[in-house]
């Protein structure tokens, strides 16, 4: 089934975006802590987030079949990257149903918006602390292996993951020890 990414225009699609883990999530994983909604929505709103100052984001959403299946902030952050004297765009906010050509998808249309701002690399996994724009650096409890560097910007992307860690796609679903 194809895949269609589309981005973020209408309040509608906002709220969408802003509500899509409670479509993954509840149920599956009993863990799961939802974020709250009125804070998800100051962080992807200019007009309430700082972040915006110094950043841009593009947020979209990912269709499979007509079906809303997955999300993802393409985002570009200049304080990060004149501090670091770095090209680096980011991605955050990612969320996907379990499927390769949906997660392939919405990765691929994070790298073409990054790429059109100049940019030669996507880095993300970190969640949406790039977002909140109060921290250069991954947050404490995000675990090793959810950190990800896409380089460069071609036609493959491959993960840069720690030596030790084996290339295998890990059983269950809780994440893996830090």
């Amino acid at each position: 089934m194809s895949v269609e990414v589309r981005p973020v225009q209408s309040r509608a699609e906002r709220r969408a975006f802003v509500r899509f883990p409670w479509n993954i999530y509840p149920g599956r994983y009993p863990a799961w802590v939802p974020p709250l909604l009125s804070e998800e929505r100051k962080r992807i709103d200019p007009k309430k987030n700082p972040f915006f100052e110094h950043g841009a984001v593009q947020l979209f959403l990912g269709y499979q079949g007509g079906k809303l299946a997955g999300r993802i902030a393409a985002i570009e952050n200049r304080l990060h990257n004149e501090f670091h004297g770095d090209n680096v765009g980011f991605f955050g906010m990612f969320e996907s149903v379990e499927d390769a050509d949906v997660a392939a998808a919405l990765l691929d249309r994070a790298a073409e918006w990054v790429r059109g701002r100049g940019l030669d690399r996507l880095r993300g996994g970190e969640g949406s602390a790039r977002v909140q724009g109060h921290r250069q650096g991954l947050p404490r409890r995000t675990p090793r292996a959810a950190r990800a560097e896409i380089l460069p910007l071609g036609d493959r992307y491959e993960r840069e993951r720690p030596k030790d860690e084996p290339l295998q796609r890990r059983s269950g679903a809780d994440p893996p020890a830090v």
